[in-house]
């Protein structure tokens, strides 16, 4: 069964991944990280996050070979 996945305002975002509200923003805007908005707000699929977080360990592990 799949389970529902939260979705994130940037803020949010920015803090699981320990990082500014402006890297999250840089992430969105550049298409690292997928993410809609709606209105004028960005929001972020809790899951896409997860996919982003996964990207970037494989990456690292790839660039540390």
């Amino acid at each position: 069964m799949a389970t529902e996945s939260e979705i994130l305002t940037p803020e949010q975002a920015a803090e699981k991944l320990k990082v500014s509200i402006i890297t999250v923003r840089r992430l969105l805007k550049n298409g690292n990280l997928n993410g809609f908005k709606i209105g004028r707000r960005w929001r972020i699929d809790e899951s896409d996050l997860r996919k982003y977080i996964k990207r970037q360990r494989k990456r690292s592990e790839w660039n540390g070979k």
